[in-house]
């Protein structure tokens, strides 16, 4: 999987698939725009829960919070369950733990770490998005400078 860092917003990027990440069971956040359709689905945004709404062209996933580790394990899980979906491209916002940078790095390895798959020997590849743009304009407003996201990308 290729993964492209934009300072653009989420509205201003082209992708297939939209990847939503539902923080401590919050539907408030400016990405969430079917909420009540998350209800009627009975989506309560566990931890790594999922919901693919293909008709809108997104898919929510649960954290539990803005910890590192919930955010790496809750995008990992939004690109499995995108596995043949038939999607070849995503967009995510930056989901950022009180403007700490590195929550960045764990969701971009948790999209890197969904999109694995070992199929040497499978005779039928699974197909997955092949391109992840991520917006450095946050869900809650706040953003990341380009600069201080390649920077922190670049000390793993």
């Amino acid at each position: 999987m290729r993964i492209e860092i934009s300072e653009y917003r989420m509205d201003e990027l082209k992708a297939d698939v939209e990847i939503v990440i539902v923080v401590n069971n919050e539907l408030k956040h400016r990405f969430i725009k079917e909420k009540k359709a998350l209800k009627r689905a009975g989506f309560g945004g566990g931890q790594d829960e999922t919901l693919h709404l293909p008709e809108k062209g997104r898919i929510y996933v649960g954290s539990e919070s803005l910890k590192s580790a919930d955010i790496r394990s809750a995008a990992a899980n939004a690109v499995r369950a995108l596995q043949g979906s038939g999607y070849k491209s995503a967009k995510i916002a930056t989901y950022l733990n009180g403007g700490c940078p590195y929550t960045l790095r764990a969701m971009i390895e948790g999209l890197l770490l969904g999109a694995y798959r070992f199929e040497k020997y499978k005779s039928k590849k699974s197909k997955a998005p092949k391109e992840t743009t991520v917006s450095l304009a946050s869900h809650d407003n706040s953003g990341i400078p380009l600069e201080s996201a390649l920077h922190t990308l670049s000390t793993a």
